[in-house]
C-alpha cells in the first residue's frame, strides 16, 4: 500500500467525486483519467493519484484501473465503525478493501455540516479501519467561518485532530485534510500564506499526538482548481491537494493534471 517513506516523497492528488457520477458516468470518467494519467505520466509519476468515486461506482472503477493496469488507487467516500449489521445504508472498512480500494475519506465537512457527524462517529470510524482493515485514512479537519472569524482556529483544529486520531496506532500511515468549510467555493479562498500556517499547525498536533513525519501527509482541500492548485504543491506549502467537484468533470480535472505535470 505504502512503498519507502511515501509520505516525505509524494504528494497526493485526491479527488472526491463526491456524488456527481452514476457507474456508468464514474466508468467512462475513469477510462477518460487513466488515458490522461498516462499522457502525463512522466510528469505525474512524482505524485500519489487517488480517486474516490461513490460508493455503487467504486467496482466499476476498480475494473477499468485492472484492464489498464493503472497506477491510480481508490478510495471510499465515507465507511461505517462495524463490519457488519443493523446498520442501513451504511458501509463497512472491510468491503471497501475488497472492492479494491487502499484509502478511505473521514470526517469530510459535507458530512459534518449535513449528517450531523460528531467528533465521537468519526474517532470511532478511523479507529475502527485502523484496526479492521490496512486503509489509510484520509481524514478531513477544518474551521467554519464563524469559528476562524472568532479566533478559534487553533482549538477547532486541535480538538478534531486529537479526537480523530487518538487511536491511530504507531507506524499507521495517515493522511490529514485541511479544508477550511469557509473557503470551500469562495470567491476569496484562502492565501498560500494562510494556508501554509494551518498546515504547520496540523503537523505539530499530529506530532504530539506521536505519529512521525514519515508517517503522515498533510494535504489542503477548498477551491482547488487548475488555477489555484500549483500555490498548494510549491515551496512545501502541503504534502498535496483533496480536489472535489472539479474533479468529477473530466476536462477541469485533466487541466489541473496537465498544470501539475509542468511542475520542474
Amino acid at each position: 500500500m505504502f512503498q519507502n517513506n511515501i509520505m516525505s516523497t509524494r504528494p497526493f492528488i485526491i479527488a472526491n467525486w463526491k456524488m456527481n457520477l452514476l457507474p456508468d458516468e464514474a466508468s467512462q470518467a475513469m477510462n477518460s483519467l487513466v488515458a490522461c494519467q498516462k499522457r502525463y505520466s512522466k510528469g505525474l509519476e512524482r505524485y500519489s493519484l487517488i480517486v474516490c468515486p461513490s460508493h455503487e461506482s467504486i467496482s466499476r472503477c476498480n475494473n477499468v484501473l485492472g484492464k489498464k493496469s493503472s497506477p491510480i488507487a481508490l478510495g471510499g467516500q465515507d465507511c461505517f465503525w462495524h463490519d457488519k449489521g443493523a446498520f442501513t445504508g451504511e458501509i463497512s472498512p472491510i468491503s471497501l478493501e475488497r472492492l479494491g480500494c487502499t484509502y478511505c475519506i473521514l470526517g469530510h465537512s459535507e458530512r459534518r455540516e449535513i449528517l450531523g457527524e460528531t467528533d465521537a462517529m468519526i474517532q470511532k470510524k478511523v479507529a475502527h479501519l485502523c484496526a479492521a482493515t490496512s486503509l489509510t485514512p484520509i481524514v478531513c479537519v477544518g474551521e467554519s467561518r464563524k469559528e476562524r472569524n472568532s479566533g478559534r482556529v487553533r482549538s477547532v483544529l486541535k480538538r478534531q485532530l486529537r479526537s480523530a486520531l487518538s487511536h491511530v496506532p504507531r507506524r499507521r500511515h495517515v493522511v490529514v485534510a485541511y479544508e477550511p468549510i469557509w473557503a470551500i467555493g469562495a470567491r476569496h479562498p484562502i492565501t498560500p500564506k494562510e494556508c501554509a500556517v494551518a498546515l504547520a499547525y496540523i503537523h505539530e498536533q499530529c506530532q504530539g499526538l506521536g505519529i512521525p513525519r514519515m508517517y503522515r501527509a498533510v494535504v489542503y482541500g477548498g477551491s482547488v482548481t487548475h488555477d489555484t492548485v500549483l500555490s498548494f504543491l510549491t515551496k512545501g506549502v502541503s504534502d498535496g491537494v483533496l480536489v472535489g467537484g472539479a474533479s468529477s468533470k473530466s476536462a477541469e480535472f485533466h487541466s489541473l493534471l496537465r498544470t501539475i505535470a509542468k511542475i520542474v
